[in-house]
């Protein structure tokens, strides 16, 4: 009986946070990543990105599953190459493997904002993409399940996942996970790469 063998690279996983401007004597709304470093008289939406905690189950130095816990609070908010997962470029992963992050946005503005998600997947590597399944979970507790395939969208500008009132905040989960199939399905990701960015988009409450 042939043993499953499945081990993948993750890399390069970016969060991306989107800093919107509201200027009042056009009220058009700026948004696709763009930063306004100048003073206006204009009100702003200004969001920060912060890990609160990530839990792990991934492979040790002996090849063997177990589970860690990183408590300790790391700010998203700029654009970085560090990734929510704590995931290094050559770090391998297998069936079985998943990393949740417990997610928190602020709210500095001056108005409120709703929020969405695109997963932007940069690798056409289809029978790994289609294994890792995606989990937002709401504050709420109710989790919303995705399979990365060619990348997708979680809410748009007129159905968003959130809002986070005047300094507020909120909080969300994501995880993902490399499920483990039945059939050698799994078999068919060895050696594939991944490569993926999560972005968070902000917008002003209409």
């Amino acid at each position: 009986m042939h043993k499953k063998k499945s081990i993948i690279i993750l890399s390069c996983i970016s969060i991306i946070v989107s800093l919107l401007l509201i200027v009042t004597s056009t009220m058009a709304l700026f948004t696709d990543q763009i930063t306004i470093n100048h003073h206006l008289q204009a009100g702003t939406l200004k969001m920060t990105l912060v890990r609160e905690n990530l839990k792990v189950k991934t492979l040790d130095e002996t090849g063997c599953l177990i589970e860690k816990e990183n408590p300790n609070e790391k700010d998203f908010t700029n654009e970085t190459n560090d990734n929510i997962f704590d995931i290094t470029k050559d770090q391998k992963i297998a069936p079985g493997c998943k990393y949740e992050a417990q997610m928190r946005l602020e709210n500095h503005s001056d108005v409120a904002y709703e929020y969405y998600f695109e997963i932007v997947v940069n690798t056409k590597d289809l029978n790994l993409n289609q294994q890792l399944k995606v989990t937002i979970t709401k504050e709420d507790g109710v989790p919303q399940v995705f399979y990365l395939n060619n990348g997708l969208m979680i809410g748009n500008k007129t159905q968003t996942f959130g809002q986070v009132l005047k300094d507020d905040t909120g909080r969300f989960k994501i995880a993902i996970e490399f499920e483990n199939k039945a059939d050698n399905v799994n078999n068919l990701a060895q050696d594939e790469n991944l490569v993926f960015d999560v972005i968070v988009y902000a917008i002003q409450v209409a």
